[in-house]
């Protein structure tokens, strides 16, 4: 999937398409953010059994490691609560991203993964492509939204399915100079504010069962809602209504006065 590349990437892929080394299907569309192309590509255009979402500059663990987590998605085929197989990310100098699994294989959901265990650091994982298209991916509300991050299908993902954590190497992942300054200059912005409330909003409405174990995690995830949501131009009222859990909804009416005053305090840069 090739979201408007200005660069000679089509070019370049044509050439493997002739070299007929591979399969190749090559899908170019204008600029329409990486969400969009992403789910695009994999609710329109797979056909396999599985998928792996992959930066262009990052690289595979060696082929190896294709085939070990390959082998260990199709185990879990019938099983209708796992649609995905987890490893770990090296950098260029192959030290692991992030912490080791406190077991592995060891079975449950992202968000218990990172704030039960404590688990940080970019992962890679090769999905179940049938049991993916079966969550409640709406690819017109976020058209045009500007920037839109992965966190939201992964949010969506995580409270229909489960993922197994392997502690074995999948990727490796190149580092571009661009990366963090990308991140730092235009995530945290009003045109991005669309994007990060929706992530916060359908972390909230996933994990509504979490309240009791990590209430201070889930407080968070609100004020982080609300606060985005206001400089995305909406009311008290129609945040309030876009969330449709109970517990969500009394945790923002506890915490909207401060989230208020944060908005006012610290406003997001045009």
């Amino acid at each position: 999937m090739d979201d408007g590349s200005t660069d000679n990437t089509k070019d370049l892929i044509q050439n493997f398409i002739e070299k007929d080394e591979m399969t190749i299907q090559y899908i170019f569309n204008e600029n329409r953010k990486k969400y969009i192309t992403l789910l695009d590509g994999i609710l329109n255009y797979i056909k396999t059994d599985y998928f792996i979402i992959m930066d262009s500059d990052d690289e595979f663990y060696g082929v190896n490691s294709i085939n070990f987590f390959f082998t260990k998605i199709k185990d879990v085929k019938e099983d209708e609560s796992i649609a995905s197989v987890c490893g770990h990310v090296v950098d260029s100098s192959n030290k692991i991203v992030g912490d080791l699994f406190p077991h592995s294989p060891f079975i449950t959901s992202i968000f218990e993964m990172r704030f039960k265990y404590g688990v940080k650091g970019g992962k890679m994982a090769i999905n179940d492509t049938r049991k993916f298209k079966k969550l409640d991916l709406d690819l017109d509300y976020y058209r045009d939204k500007g920037y839109v991050p992965d966190d939201i299908w992964q949010n969506i993902f995580d409270g229909k399915y489960k993922t197994m954590f392997i502690n074995e190497i999948f990727k490796i992942y190149h580092l571009d100079p661009n990366d963090k300054k990308s991140l730092s200059t235009s995530r945290f912005t009003k045109k991005s504010a669309f994007g990060i409330m929706e992530s916060y909003r359908t972390n909230l409405e996933t994990n509504e069962k979490h309240y009791m174990n990590y209430p201070i995690v889930m407080m968070k995830k609100m004020l982080g809602y609300i606060y985005f949501g206001l400089h995305n131009g909406l009311s008290a009222k129609l945040l309030f209504d876009n969330l449709k859990k109970k517990l969500n909804r009394i945790c923002f009416v506890i915490l909207f006065i401060p989230a208020l005053f944060l908005y006012y305090l610290k406003p997001l840069k045009n």
